[in-house]
């Protein structure tokens, strides 16, 4: 999960989008990506450019993180 949250930043700072993705049909999911049936698999972890309409309604911020005094209470609300 830490491997996966890291590659998804990494991948936004360049630009790229990401999605995560459960498997509910494992067996199946191996066969079409030919992935060894001794592997275990769960969970897919998508990359791709956002399509160019997508960007112009939603344009990706480098960063796009508030500062952590906006979003974090110290102590009290």
């Amino acid at each position: 999960g830490q491997a996966t949250a890291y590659m998804m930043l990494q991948a936004w700072e360049l630009g790229v989008g990401s999605c995560i993705a459960t498997i509910y049909e494992p067996d199946q999911a191996k066969a079409i990506l030919g992935i060894p049936a001794d592997q275990y698999l769960r969970y897919a972890l998508s990359f791709g450019y956002p399509a160019p309409d997508a960007q112009a309604a939603a344009p990706l911020r480098k960063g796009g993180r508030q500062p952590l005094d906006e979003i974090v209470h110290w102590e009290h609300w």
